[in-house]
Parts: C-alpha cells; sequence; structure tokens
C-alpha cells in the first residue's frame, strides 16, 4: 500500500486509469496511474489499445504492450557512449503525455511512453521506469508531498532539454530527489542532471542514490545568456542533503559558455559540505549547524565503510571544476579530461579524501574510453 495515498488527500482532478503492461515473459498489471493536474490524456501511437474497465475513468483504459525492449549492458567497453545507452533500438513510445503523472502503485513497471515537458512523479515503492523518452526539460521527481518514494528504478531511458527555456515546473533537476538507481540512461543536453537530496524530508526521508553506466551531458540554458544577472549553478550530480550516493562506469559532461562566467556552471561531480563547520576547505553552504547532522553522519560513515559516496568509474569534463567534493568519498578509477575546465581540475577537501584515492588527467579516445 502506498504510504503518500495513505497519509494525504491529493489535490487536483485525480483520475485512476487501471494499466497493463506487458514486458517479456512477465505481465505487470492492475498499475494505479494518478493525475494531479488534469484528466488522464495523452496521444496513443503504436502497441497500445482502449480496453474497457468499468473501475476507471469513463469506463475505459489504456493497455500497453511490448515494443523495443531494454535489455541489459550493450556497451562494449567500460565507459558508455550515447550509441549505447538510453531507449533500446527498436524502440517505440506508446503514448504521450503533456501534463504531469503520479505513479503510485507499489511493485510496478512502466514503460515505453513519452512524457512532453512535464514531471513524472513517483509515490509508490519498487517502481520500475524503463525505456521511457522525456524531452522538453520533462523528468522524475521521486518527491510528493515532503515523501519520499522507496527504490525506484530508472533505465534505459532518455532526457533532453533541449526546446525548452527551463526545466518542466516543480523540476530542480531532471532526475530528483533520492532512493533510486538511475542505470543506462542517456541524459542529452540537460540544464541540471540528478539530486541526491531529500534527507530531512518532513514525512519519509529520501534513501541512497545509484548512478550506473549512464551517459550524461549538461549544458547551459538559453536564459543564462540573456537574463542579466542570472546565474547557472548547473550540476552534473549533486549531493546535497542526501543520505548516501554510488556512481559507477559513468561519464558526466558539461559545456558551459565560454567567456560567460554566469554560464560556467558548478560541476559535473558535486558533493557539497553538509554543515557550516568553519573548516577551510569546507564553504559554508548552509547554516545547519554540524551537530544537528552528526547522527546521520556517523551513521552512514558506519554503514558504509567511513565514506558518504563512492566513485568507482568516473569521467568527468567542462564546469568550473570538473570534480568538487568536501565529505568523505571512497574515489576509484576518476578521470578528468585533461583542460576541459575553467578553474581547475579539481576542487577538493582534504579531509575528504580516503585512503586509496585514485584518480588521473587523461584523454578521450575515438570510443570514448579514458587513455
Amino acid at each position: 500500500m502506498n504510504r503518500l495515498l495513505q497519509k494525504n488527500t491529493l489535490k487536483g482532478g485525480l483520475v485512476a486509469a487501471i494499466v497493463s503492461i506487458v514486458a517479456v515473459g512477465m505481465v505487470y498489471a492492475a498499475v494505479n496511474v494518478y493525475s494531479a493536474q488534469q484528466a488522464e490524456s495523452g496521444t496513443r501511437t503504436a502497441n497500445t489499445t482502449v480496453v474497457s474497465d468499468t473501475s476507471a475513468s469513463g469506463s475505459s483504459a489504456v493497455k500497453f504492450s511490448s515494443g523495443g525492449q531494454a535489455g541489459g549492458d550493450r556497451c562494449p567497453n567500460r565507459f558508455p557512449t550515447p550509441d549505447c545507452v538510453g531507449l533500446p533500438p527498436g524502440w517505440t513510445s506508446t503514448a504521450t503525455y503533456t501534463s504531469d503523472r503520479i505513479i503510485s502503485g507499489d511493485n510496478t513497471v512502466y514503460e515505453n511512453f513519452t512524457m512532453d515537458g512535464a514531471v513524472l512523479y513517483v509515490t509508490g515503492e519498487n517502481v520500475t521506469i524503463r525505456g521511457v523518452r522525456f524531452i522538453n526539460g520533462a523528468g522524475i521527481s521521486t518527491v510528493r508531498n515532503d515523501w519520499c518514494a522507496v527504490n525506484t528504478v530508472i533505465e534505459d531511458s532518455y532526457f533532453s532539454g533541449s526546446g525548452a527555456d527551463w526545466m518542466a515546473s516543480g523540476l530542480d533537476a531532471t532526475i530528483e530527489e533520492g532512493g533510486y538507481t538511475a542505470r543506462r540512461v542517456f541524459m542529452d543536453g540537460v540544464y541540471e542532471a540528478v539530486r541526491a537530496g531529500g534527507r530531512n524530508l518532513d514525512n519519509w526521508a529520501c534513501g541512497n542514490v545509484a548512478i550506473e553506466k549512464s551517459y550524461i551531458r549538461v549544458t547551459y540554458p538559453p536564459k543564462c545568456m540573456t537574463t542579466p544577472g542570472w546565474d547557472w549553478h548547473g550540476d552534473g550530480l549533486q549531493f546535497y542533503d542526501g543520505q548516501y550516493s554510488s556512481v559507477k562506469d559513468t561519464v558526466i559532461l558539461m559545456d558551459g559558455a565560454s567567456g560567460a562566467s554566469e554560464c560556467y556552471g558548478t560541476a559535473p561531480y558535486f558533493l557539497a559540505n553538509q554543515c557550516n563547520s568553519g573548516r577551510t576547505g569546507s564553504p559554508p553552504w548552509t547554516t545547519i549547524q554540524c551537530s544537528t547532522i552528526q547522527p546521520w553522519y556517523n551513521n552512514t560513515l558506519a554503514a558504509h565503510g567511513g565514506v558518504i559516496a563512492d566513485v568507482d568509474g568516473l569521467i568527468v569534463a567542462g564546469g568550473s571544476y570538473p570534480f568538487r567534493t568536501y565529505m568523505p568519498t571512497k574515489v576509484k578509477d576518476l578521470y578528468v579530461k585533461n583542460n576541459d575546465w575553467v578553474y581547475g581540475p579539481i576542487d577538493v577537501a582534504c579531509s575528504a579524501v580516503t585512503a586509496g584515492w585514485d584518480a588521473h588527467l587523461a584523454t578521450i579516445d575515438g570510443n570514448g574510453q579514458p587513455v
């Protein structure tokens, strides 16, 4: 049973649709989808039919059948390139949604549709979002009404900010806030990529974040070039108010605007200091006192070998500094693209570096691998 629906009455035009999603060798049925903005609507294309269902709005529902299916790792090398992540070969969209959707069913799989300039909210537990296209600034939020979804998986999906001035209303990043795993994701020119946060939510805190085998390209939004005084603090992965994060075999690139300091961006990887400690090398990003977070901090260190974050295979390039961390982080096989930064290759608090720090300046070969 979904916690949000047990304890909260959602506002707006709530419309339930019973959706059957057929994947290879398995059927996922009786899934509740709610819209907080307007009645369920969309443009049906291939692999979908309208079926009779007296429990659904208008006594009808949409039945999805399998299109091009996700099928595990398609990359021939360790680090992905755009052609081996994201939507699988043969993929087709079964529906297009231009208004926000809410996924509330637990233990469900959603696949093969398009979100256009809108937010896909996840409130159910153990939800998988697979083979979904997000365009015109669309994205995913695992937080609603101060509740965070549990164990969301996002895989083999595509995200693009192109065509929009900013992200869809309600988003601070393309995937936010926590309690999710993103694998084999292709982000192509998004303005803010992924967030690890939500630890201090009032009702239900977010869990850990894992990014695996993904290719992320962050680019500056048009408004930072056209709006005087508007400063873009763009990030690839931003860890702030999070539980714990891990990154494995992933590429995060940042395209800033040359000569425009407002459009440099912050960093492809940015683990911010979580309290105002006043220590040298630890910027006071928040006024929260260290004692406030000490129980969480101690518990996280104990559970994860003395670190808040783990990096095991990461290529970064661009931004003010490609790699920034101010809290204990285990770093292995970090590759910073040589001479692709504004101020320097890394900005790291020395106290955050754990034993076994393994980082390299590198060039990237024709196969997208560091050399």
